[in-house]
């Protein structure tokens, strides 16, 4: 989302405030960045649908093939198109996040670009307010620098910790990333 524009902007702003008070008060798995829906809709399909789906991209042929994807298969799942940073500042009360999933976000591998890496401290931040004590933030790289960055500012997190314990929800048919990049790294946070 660009802020060239500031009145586009307040308008994306305003149209997902809507959009997310519409939702259903009820506890939520989120997944930022959730490209063409393969993980969101295997995991409410593992699920049998006990909770509320959202995915969010900022592509809509991505969200396009996600409903089409959760249609099929007979689940509700709400596609989102946004930033994640604009969803997390608009995300309503009585919709709690319990789980929320970042998938191979872009590493934006130069280091001057690193600065567009939507996982850092605001994020953390962000996505404490939205969601519960012991709510669990999933994520998994590629790329080992990325890996490690998020690691250690999860590490000095006051709101965040590491978890050993908690396992990845299965089992999930691999996510396209997966397909392409059989070496990656996971981590699983809780809020403390």
């Amino acid at each position: 989302m660009s802020f060239e524009y500031p009145e586009e902007h307040k308008k994306q702003l305003q149209r997902l405030t809507a959009l997310l008070n519409e939702l259903p008060v009820g506890d939520y798995v989120l997944e930022l960045g959730c490209g063409h829906g393969h993980f969101l809709s295997a995991l409410a399909v593992l699920e049998k649908g006990a909770r509320n789906y959202v995915g969010v991209d900022k592509k809509h042929d991505r969200l396009a093939r996600g409903q089409k994807k959760s249609d099929r298969i007979g689940m509700k799942v709400h596609w989102i198109w946004g930033s994640a940073g604009d969803v997390l500042d608009c995300w309503p009360e009585n919709r709690i996040v319990r789980d929320c999933f970042v998938l191979f976000p872009d590493p934006w591998p130069k280091k001057r670009h690193w600065k567009h890496r939507f996982v850092n401290a605001a994020f953390l931040s962000s996505l404490a307010r939205i969601c519960a004590p012991r709510s669990r933030l999933f994520f998994r790289t590629d790329h080992e620098g990325y890996f490690s960055d998020v690691w250690q500012l999860i590490s000095e997190s006051s709101l965040w910790q590491i978890d050993p314990v908690v396992q990845w929800p299965g089992p999930l048919p691999q996510t396209v990333f997966e397909e392409h990049h059989p070496r990656f790294d996971s981590l699983i946070a809780v809020l403390k």
